[in-house]
């Protein structure tokens, strides 16, 4: 019985799984991770940075045409080189913690020629220690 459950939920779990990839790649791009928790980080720690790797699974040559994020406090680097199918590249994104308090969620909007709406990336937080009087009063 304990084993038939557990068969179950594996398969639920793979369902969600590959719907869900399913879904990112209709437009024939993929993240991985599509989004990006930093965990807890201090607003007197230095920049943090992750990595979007992204796959073109169009058979149409993928370009980026421009990344914009939500705040100044996030940056974006990528080559804006064309894929083919198949091909790989990556997005850095780059958090700056300095004059930021509290729990953080910042999307990050991919346009592409693939789609007419962009894809949304998330980056995301903690951001612990007080922010300066400066900042908030200048």
């Amino acid at each position: 019985m304990k084993s038939k459950l557990l068969k179950i939920c594996l398969l639920l779990l793979l369902c969600v799984t590959f719907s869900s990839h399913t879904c990112s790649a209709q437009n024939g791009i993929v993240f991985i991770p599509e989004s990006f928790d930093f965990g807890t980080v201090s607003a007197t720690d230095s920049v943090v940075v992750c990595e979007f790797e992204y796959y073109n699974r169009s058979s149409k040559i993928l370009t980026i045409n421009k990344i914009e994020s939500s705040c100044s406090c996030v940056s974006v680097d990528y080559k804006a080189q064309p894929l083919r199918m198949g091909e790989s590249a990556t997005i850095k994104v780059r958090f700056n913690p300095k004059n930021q308090h509290g729990r953080f969620y910042k999307p990050i909007y991919v346009y592409h020629n693939l789609s007419k709406q962009p894809t949304e990336l998330i980056v995301r937080g903690i951001v612990s220690g007080k922010v300066s009087v400066e900042y908030l009063f200048p």
